[in-house]
């Protein structure tokens, strides 16, 4: 980035608008991201979002190296994410329960994908976006979510199940 991190950072920590406002310019676009491909829909991601915010601006005076703000942001927006499922508590749905929803299919664009994951049940497309997404590792999700390692592996195999029939139902309309 090139903005004078050291700077905005110094001004969040007074609570300085104008500081918070180029803070929230230069990381809303990465942070909303991350929000949509945890999130069922866009209203969900928008919170999710303004949550995180919050507690970046709360917590502002933990981050000892702005030059690292981006990791530090990531990893606030993650596990609000994932404290936003789990408070609704990462409900078992069942796929055979899911509602069809209409689809426009852009095969050249990210916001097809971003359809079709978000509508998998939350427990599905909280795994598939912190394996296949994020990069981590089976042990770690299974940590982060309190359950085992197989459970997540077990997950991961429905929810590229599901995304795979959902991807083929698609392409045939």
């Amino acid at each position: 980035m090139d903005i004078d991190l050291e700077s905005i950072v110094a001004g969040c920590r007074h609570r300085k608008p104008h500081a918070q406002k180029a803070f929230y310019d230069a990381f809303a676009p990465m942070m909303f991201g991350i929000c949509r491909r945890y999130a069922g829909s866009e209203e969900e991601a928008k919170d999710m979002l303004q949550d995180s915010f919050v507690k970046v601006f709360e917590n502002i005076h933990s981050l000892k190296q702005p030059q690292a703000a981006e990791d530090w942001v990531y990893q606030i927006v993650v596990r609000t994410a994932l404290n936003t499922l789990r408070d609704n508590r990462l409900q078992l749905e069942s796929v055979d329960e899911l509602p069809e929803v209409e689809i426009n299919y852009d095969p050249y664009g990210t916001e097809y994908l971003v359809q079709i994951i978000s509508q998998l049940p939350d427990n599905y497309r909280t795994i598939f976006n912190l394996r296949e997404v994020e990069g981590y590792s089976f042990q770690e999700i299974g940590d982060m979510l309190g359950i085992t390692e197989a459970s997540v592996r077990s997950l991961l195999c429905r929810s590229k199940q599901v995304l795979k029939q959902k991807l083929e139902n698609n392409h045939q309309k």
